[in-house]
């Protein structure tokens, strides 16, 4: 009785499963819109400066260092809009400039990133290395995600990011 009652749940549970449904998009193509949710509030913004920490190597007792690759990501999370990245410098632990990554502006295309790496040979970052990166747009969009990834393969692999923070935001006002 108990596999026959068993039998039985499990055949009302499987036939509006095996229900034959008209495919809706038989004929049509698929056409993907970008649609702002309403439960996500996303500000927009024209432009930022933004400080990211970096570490070019980590120190674990006295005597042992681990030297560390950096990427710097710049993401452009905007699937409308450009943006324009001005400048991209990369200083020190006692804030000295080691480098600008930029000789002239640099468009990043809706959703397209790029990359700016300091190799693992280069330790004078130090731990309290860091980027400024300046990006603006000429109308507001979504904010870009802006980090680094720090990863080492020798003696261990580890790789882990440090989020970029906004120190300034462009107004509508500015220029």
């Amino acid at each position: 009785m108990v596999k026959l009652l068993l039998k039985l749940s499990l055949a009302i549970l499987l036939v509006p499963a095996c229900e034959e449904r008209p495919n809706a998009t038989q004929g049509t193509e698929t056409k993907f819109e970008h649609r702002r949710s309403p439960s996500v509030d996303l500000e927009a913004v024209l432009g930022q400066t933004v400080y990211v920490p970096a570490y070019s190597h980590l120190t674990y007792d006295e005597s042992t260092t681990i030297s560390l690759a950096i990427n710097l990501s710049v993401r452009n999370t905007d699937p409308d809009g450009a943006i324009t990245v001005s400048s991209v410098r990369y200083h020190d632990n006692d804030g000295k400039l080691l480098g600008e990554y930029l000789k002239e502006a640099v468009i990043i295309a809706p959703m397209a990133s790029r990359t700016y790496v300091v190799g693992d040979k280069h330790i004078e970052g130090g731990t309290g290395a860091n980027f400024i990166v300046e990006w603006s747009a000429r109308e507001a969009v979504s904010e870009p995600i802006i980090e680094a990834i720090m990863f080492s393969t020798a003696p261990r692999y580890m790789a882990f990011r440090s989020p970029g923070r906004v120190v300034r935001a462009k107004d509508a006002g500015e220029n």
